[in-house]
């Protein structure tokens, strides 16, 4: 059987040659197209192949400049600044004070993730004390402002967005608490699945799985 390209899942490739650790040629014998596509296709998902068939990944030192630079980030108050606090509070499900709002310099961030939290807010963060633990540790963690950071930097591919997780899946009695929430790239997030975060990160060691979308 021969598929055309334009039918051709991408998403699925990039997740097949990931968790099932395919080659180009396995890939090729499967969707009988020819590789230099294939190794496009990964390319445009910043799946990076080297001979060895690794994928490379941003370094530590990398993660830390990015997270310090998002950190040291300063922007003017301004009266625009004021109508956006109010417009925020003026959304019925985030229901916090402009003067607690007010003391987060970057109102883009501060949105991107009241957008994310006020999705679970009716269940999960339906108080204030909650709804403000999740700003003041995820406003300024590293992890979410570096994936943040390369999201933007990016022009929003929607495959670097940040998505929330559990580290210990929901299905496996993990809990909402704020210490079993972090962040991975939608990417990451979608292989990642029902695994704990200590079974992903094995999982990755053993099979040398690397990409550019895992921050």
């Amino acid at each position: 059987m021969t598929y055309q390209k334009e039918l051709i899942n991408k998403n699925e490739l990039v997740e097949r040659y990931l968790t099932e650790n395919l080659t180009l040629k396995q890939l090729h014998d499967i969707y009988k197209v020819n590789r230099m596509w294939i190794r496009n296709v990964l390319k445009e998902c910043g799946v990076v192949v080297s001979k060895k068939n690794k994928l490379k990944k941003f370094s530590e030192e990398h993660r830390n400049k990015i997270s310090k630079a998002m950190k040291g980030k300063k922007y003017n108050r301004t009266t625009s600044r004021t109508d956006t606090i109010r417009k925020i509070t003026a959304n019925r499900k985030v229901s916090l004070h402009e003067t607690y709002i007010d003391q987060f310099d970057d109102l883009e961030k501060f949105i991107f993730l009241s957008k994310i939290v006020s999705r679970h807010i009716k269940q999960h963060f339906n108080t204030e004390e909650k709804l403000k633990s999740f700003f003041d540790k995820f406003y300024f963690d590293k992890t979410f402002n570096v994936l943040y950071s390369v999201w933007r930097n990016s022009g929003k591919n929607p495959q670097l967005r940040p998505s929330i997780d559990h580290d210990v899946p929901l299905s496996k009695k993990g809990l909402w608490n704020i210490e079993n929430l972090s962040f991975l790239s939608w990417f990451e997030n979608r292989l990642k699945r029902n695994m704990t975060m200590d079974e992903w990160h094995i999982f990755k060691h053993k099979t040398q799985t690397e990409s550019q979308l895992f921050i």
